[in-house]
């Protein structure tokens, strides 16, 4: 409530056009559900936002591109990219059927060569539209279906930017997927059911996959915790968030949908912000959700001792020239530590 209320204030319109929230919380380990809102107010409004709107995501999509291009390698048939491959980040024009698609970055600003980890902690479009390219599209979209995201993804690269829509629950628990290390694990409302004399009326089945290798999940979640710590997340520090956090802010056209899906090892949390009628809100991810999330993860969490990602086998660390993306030698000075799946580090 005190964050609606400080978007109503900052958005200054009347109720007619009234801004609605929604969230959801998962564990990590489990993928039950913690959390839910459906909305500010369910006497005025039993639709559920979380679970039934869908509406486009805007750059929370990203990571799965991220995901499929650090998997592309196992498949023997991929480009090999690590976080410290270098791309351009320059303006880029894609063919849409018989015409062209020339997406800007944010406030059309671009930075000329940047490695991977830049261009998703920045969250830089066509830096990661290089990326897509050499991925394929449709690796990408098998990444992120095997990931969960279940509503239909168009098979056109507007996508790759999040113009396909989805709903707060499922984009959050594709990013608990993240979370747990590459397994996707169906979110789960309710256990069990029984009767007075114990008889098991209803039991949940559990549903869970593998969605990609457990190095692959680290690489992308390392990239999102530098996000929060020095990106388009870095709001959230400044806002009071003191644990290791991993996440990312999502803004679709027109500011009309305003996300951010973050999680600490133990869990996950989606805040979508927008109007109902697809008005626009006014607001980024960064400016609307945000504080929400930040303001939810930290009471909830609270009690808890806090824990930090844990590399899984097979990561190794490598000082590399931040320019250049190459191996530092042991006889020079200089250079910034990244993490690899070992095998791919730079030599």
């Amino acid at each position: 409530r005190l964050g609606m209320r400080r978007i109503d204030g900052h958005r200054g319109v009347g109720t007619g056009n009234a801004a609605e929230a929604s969230l959801v919380a998962l564990d990590v380990e489990t993928g039950a559900i913690k959390a839910m809102v459906g909305g500010r107010n369910y006497q005025r409004s039993q639709f559920n936002r979380a679970v039934q709107a869908r509406r486009q995501p805007g750059s929370l999509f990203k990571p799965f591109i991220f995901l499929a291009a650090f998997e592309a390698r196992r498949g023997g048939d991929g480009p090999v990219l690590t976080p410290a491959t270098v791309v351009e980040d320059r303006p880029v024009s894609l063919a849409v059927g018989s015409g062209r698609w020339t997406p800007a970055n944010f406030e059309s600003r671009y930075y000329g060569k940047v490695r991977v980890r830049e261009a998703l902690e920045r969250s830089l479009n066509a830096a990661t539209l290089r990326v897509a390219e050499q991925v394929g599209l449709r690796r990408v979209i098998d990444q992120a279906r095997a990931s969960g995201i279940h509503s239909p993804i168009r098979p056109n690269p507007a996508t790759l930017l999040g113009a396909s829509e989805v709903s707060l629950l499922e984009i959050t628990a594709a990013y608990g997927t993240l979370a747990r290390g590459g397994e996707w694990i169906k979110p789960v409302a309710i256990k069990k059911v029984t009767d007075d004399k114990g008889w098991v009326l209803f039991e949940e089945r559990h549903e869970r996959r593998w969605a990609a290798s457990p190095q692959a999940a680290f690489l992308v979640t390392s990239l999102l915790q530098g996000a929060i710590d020095r990106g388009t997340a870095a709001s959230a520090r400044r806002l009071g968030l003191a644990r290791s956090a991993a996440g990312k802010p999502g803004t679709s056209n027109d500011l009309r949908d305003a996300w951010f899906v973050g999680y600490t090892p133990d869990l996950v949390a989606g805040v979508w912000v927008g109007v109902d009628s697809g008005a626009s809100l006014g607001l980024t991810g960064a400016q609307a959700a945000l504080p929400m999330w930040t303001s939810f993860i930290e009471q909830a969490s609270a009690g808890h001792p806090p824990r930090t990602f844990a590399p899984p086998p097979g990561i190794v660390t490598a000082k590399i020239d931040p320019m250049s993306g190459l191996r530092v030698g042991s006889g020079c000075s200089g250079g910034v530590d990244e993490i690899f799946i070992q095998g791919t580090e730079p030599t």
